[in-house]
């Protein structure tokens, strides 16, 4: 069995623990979780960014001796490495990655990601930009305006809000494949997705923070069985 490392940029077991993981591994590779050595709870600027980098670092070259098989940094970017460290040797990739690569693979008209603030559009767009998506992503024009803490305190008002921006997209933006902006959004895919097709049918989807994972781990597997490793 192989393990892989999941890499919180904060030090928040409100956003994720392993309790949360447990049901995505399989017979083949297992989780690993790891919190950063820092004060911080969330990531909000520039410079909460900037502070973590030698912690989030400091996790990437433990795992990296330890021999885990990839590092999937629990958060919507890149922290403290770039999208070309997807092709090292041990691979470190960030869920913003995976989970916008699903959503445009599997939307038939558009995607969208749901962020907790509007402020984090640009960087969402970035993203978005560099992954070569922006022909069929259209961003939202609300955000659930919650911090990472409360959104899985109030699960019945975050799942509400998410369901009030979901519709008012499906209407006006024609989007049809949903993500989130932030990793405190595990778990609320399937209740939202539910609701949604409930209320405008089957052809709605949405891909939860943590979905792209069990794909990219399936694919490094099998490049690890080709080369022998």
């Amino acid at each position: 069995m192989k393990t892989i490392q999941v890499l919180l940029p904060v030090n928040n077991l409100n956003i994720v623990t392993m309790f949360d993981l447990v049901p995505f591994q399989t017979s083949d590779y297992c989780f690993k979780l790891s919190y950063a050595d820092t004060l911080l709870k969330e990531l909000v600027t520039e410079a909460d960014v900037t502070a973590v980098i030698p912690a989030v670092v400091a996790i990437i070259n433990q795992a990296k001796q330890n021999g885990v098989a990839a590092i999937i940094h629990y958060a919507f970017g890149d922290i403290g490495f770039s999208k070309k460290n997807e092709m090292d040797l041990i691979p470190i990739i960030s869920l913003g990655r995976l989970s916008i690569r699903l959503a445009c693979k599997i939307s038939k008209t558009f995607f969208t990601v749901i962020p907790i603030q509007m402020e984090h559009q640009p960087f969402i767009q970035n993203l978005i930009a560099e992954e070569n998506l922006t022909n069929q992503y259209r961003a939202t024009t609300n955000s659930i305006k919650m911090t990472p803490d409360d959104i899985r305190k109030s699960p019945d008002e975050t799942l509400n809000c998410l369901l009030n921006i979901a519709n008012i997209e499906i209407k006006e933006n024609n989007i049809d494949t949903f993500s989130f902006g932030c990793g405190s959004f595990i778990g609320f895919e399937k209740p939202l997705q539910t609701k949604l097709r409930g209320l405008h049918g089957e052809q709605i989807n949405v891909v939860g923070i943590f979905d792209g994972v069990s794909q990219f781990a399936k694919m490094l597997l099998k490049d690890l069985l080709n080369v022998g490793v």
